[in-house]
């Protein structure tokens, strides 16, 4: 990406999504010369980001695709177009600040404008794209963890947008400034609104190609090799109008042209590289309205030194299912998950649409894996299938004596998996690797480095495993607690490839007596990132008379420090409520403001859902509310023999969720869905499609449901 001050009142900035040709074969995709090339690209991209910077405009280098072919020319669609081999954005480590620019400021709304007669196939694709984002948890996780106001979607089936007919621009190749011209003459003459905020989602009729000089090199076409700069091309860009609160984002048309041929992501058509290219700028325009004063990343020293939330990951496309439909996007840099993620991290997605799912292992004889795959609408598409590859025997681990299972994606590519600890004798820790269709990979492996007695600890009396990311680098790792006699804290840090690096550490600061708490009869261990610091940290509740909740908050390498806080306001008897017969802890963030909370459910006799809103701080707010709309029976549900409780995000709206399996007869799932306030509105419904037996195999003897 290079941003660039304009010499009018105008700020703009290029969100470029750029590609160059190596060496090789279209036909074939193999690339005999593009290593070589990306660092001279690299090198050169430095160059010119030195001569801006000098000249007084900022600038941060752009996202780089590398395709294979000697120059020629692929249609839409074919493999050879969606098979270029694309960089995992600007690289690692980053990390987003802010220098205090207006993201906090008003609520932005996404407006699509159609630059003359559009291409109907754009204006549908427009109108799907941001009914799903409007949707989806891919837009309330960017939201809610850099803090802007959640934007308003000015686009529906049956108003896709506003048609201008321009009058100042009247071209068939249009310049930032051309743009500039038309944009204010149409808010002058209120053919565009201006009351307010707006990003206006700028999209032009075939024939008409935005030029920007993107390179330093003079003003190229959108989608087109510049032959002066490695035959690197920009795909998109953002800017600031002047004298407004409002912004815009340049996305040429992809149904002809170059565009159509050129993506600027490895998909498979024109159109899912124009949805990819506007999730991008939507993105930076949002947490970087202001260019440079927002969030990027400001650190001299990282690889992604001035790059936007897009520019770390650029290129790194996956579909999201929501509302009405599908659609592609890119994945966003989250400091939280220190990855690049399309749902608030944590969720144990296991297909990765941005909804929390279930699988089920342990049933006596059982040789697959059911899983359920969420909807988002309460209900549920069901599989039961097996390994595709790799080690063939998880089923049979999951049913060994001992044996739990915890969820966490210990592989880092956007599918929750599943692992097994504590069986007797193992000295390894099976893991099924989600294929993201209900398929997984197995692994069985042990640690290659560190405290080596992981395997042996998850077997001793009293250990618990959680799973969490507990030292921050996007992968699931595993923590032990409450075995007899200890005063530390076993770790196993995934290594993604199914081994692991141990560690066996304690407290460095405040309360110190976390390790003796997990003892305590009835303490029952939970994680999340009860502090938003991108770290999970692990919870206690239930412990017998107590009256506030420890907490290990972790320091990121194995160690942690210790609070024991209580509620500050709201419902105060959390602590006590935990200890009532039958109550079951779950944690997640049911208000999604960063900080994982923590729910009860199930105790004898309740009409309501006691949660612990965390402050962050280890002290809590406390709600003890029931359901509003929808199915009421669910606190009754939770007390049913056999039920089971797990927290997610199963309609992917930022807000975690509970469901219940496994009681007894159910031929459904009752889930809560979160309002955000300590509420919540129920459902109870079944599978929609595909294997039809979930709630009939969670029943089954030894069946343990995991999520997250």
């Amino acid at each position: 990406m290079v941003h660039r001050g304009s010499i009018t009142s105008l700020t703009m900035v290029a969100a470029l999504i750029a590609g160059t040709y190596g060496c090789g074969d279209a036909s074939n995709g193999t690339d005999t010369g593009g290593g070589a090339q990306s660092q001279v690209l690299g090198a050169a991209v430095a160059a010119v980001s030195r001569q801006i910077t000098a000249s007084g405009v900022t600038t941060a280098r752009p996202v780089v695709f590398r395709n294979t072919p000697n120059s020629k020319t692929v249609p839409a669609g074919s493999k050879s177009a969606s098979s270029k081999a694309q960089a995992p954005g600007c690289g690692r480590p980053a990390h987003l600040t802010s220098l205090g620019g207006r993201i906090t400021g008003p609520t932005v709304t996404l407006l699509p404008v159609f630059w003359g007669n559009v291409a109907s196939d754009t204006r549908t694709s427009i109108s799907t794209f941001l009914n799903v984002i409007g949707n989806s948890s891919w837009l309330t996780q960017i939201q809610s963890e850099y803090g802007f106001p959640q934007p308003l979607m000015a686009s529906t089936p049956t108003f896709p947008g506003v048609t201008i007919t321009p009058q100042v621009s009247t071209g068939s190749t249009v310049t930032d400034s051309d743009i500039q011209a038309e944009l204010n003459w149409q808010i002058s003459n209120h053919f565009l609104p201006s009351g307010g905020a707006y990003l206006y989602l700028l999209h032009f009729a075939p024939g008409v190609t935005p030029q920007l000089d993107a390179f330093g090199t003079g003003l190229v076409d959108a989608c087109t090799p510049d032959p002066n700069f490695f035959f690197a091309y920009w795909c998109a860009y953002h800017g600031t109008l002047g004298g407004t609160q409002s912004l815009y984002a340049v996305i040429p048309d992809h149904s002809a042209g170059n565009c159509s041929v050129n993506f600027c992501a490895s998909v498979p058509s024109s159109l899912a590289a124009m949805q990819v290219g506007e999730s991008h700028e939507i993105a930076e325009a949002l947490t970087d309205p202001d260019i440079a004063t927002g969030f990027r990343d400001y650190s001299s020293s990282s690889p992604c030194a001035g790059a936007e939330i897009g520019d770390i990951c650029g290129g790194q496309a996956l579909t999201i299912t929501a509302g009405v439909g599908t659609t592609w996007v890119q994945a966003e840099w989250s400091n939280k998950a220190n990855a690049c993620v399309s749902s608030p991290a944590g969720l144990a997605d296991m297909d990765g649409d941005g909804r929390s799912d279930l699988a089920l292992t342990g049933g006596v004889g059982w040789a697959t894996m059911p899983v359920a795959f969420s909807s988002g609408d309460g209900t549920y598409h069901g599989t039961n299938a097996g390994e595709t590859s790799g080690d063939t025997g998880f089923p049979d681990y999951a049913q060994v004596s001992g044996a739990k299972p915890v969820a966490g994606d210990f592989d880092g590519d956007g599918f929750a998996d599943i692992a097994l600890v504590g069986g007797a004798g193992w000295a390894t820790m099976p893991i099924a690797f989600s294929n993201g269709d209900g398929t997984y990979r197995g692994a069985n492996a042990g640690e290659i480095s560190g405290d080596t007695g992981f395997a042996d600890y998850a077997q001793q009396s009293g250990a618990k495993p959680v799973a969490g990311d507990f030292n921050g680098d996007g992968l699931a790792d595993i923590a032990l607690v409450g075995g007899v006699g200890w005063a530390t804290m076993p770790i196993a840090f995934s290594n993604g490839d199914g081994t692991y690096h141990g560690t066996n550490a304690g407290e460095t600061s405040g309360d110190t007596g976390f390790a003796d708490y997990a003892q305590v009869a009835g303490a029952v261990p939970v994680s999340g990132d009860f502090n938003c610091d991108g770290l999970d940290d692990i919870a206690l509740v239930g412990g017998q008379g107590w009256a506030t909740m420890p907490i290990a908050f972790s320091n990121g390498d194995g160690t942690y420090r210790g609070a024991n806080g209580g509620p500050t306001t709201g419902d105060t008897g959390f602590p006590f409520y935990a200890q009532v017969a039958g109550a079951r802890p779950v944690a997640g963030d049911f208000n999604g403001d960063c900080f994982a909370d923590l729910a009860l459910t199930g105790g004898g006799g309740w009409a309501t859902m006691p949660i612990a809103f965390s402050n962050g701080d280890g002290t809590y707010r406390g709600t003890n509310e029931a359901e509003i709309f929808g199915d009421t029976g669910f606190a009754d549900y939770a007390q049913a023999t056999g039920a089971l409780p797990v927290a997610g995000d199963f309609n992917a709206d930022g807000f975690s969720d509970i469901a219940l399996t496994g009681g007894q007869g159910w031929g459904t799932m009752p889930i809560a869905f979160s309002n955000g306030d300590g509420t919540y509105h129920g459902s109870n419904q079944g599978e929609a499609s595909g294997d039809t037996g979930f709630p009939g195999y969670a029943q089954q003897t030894g069946a343990v449901p995991v999520s997250r």
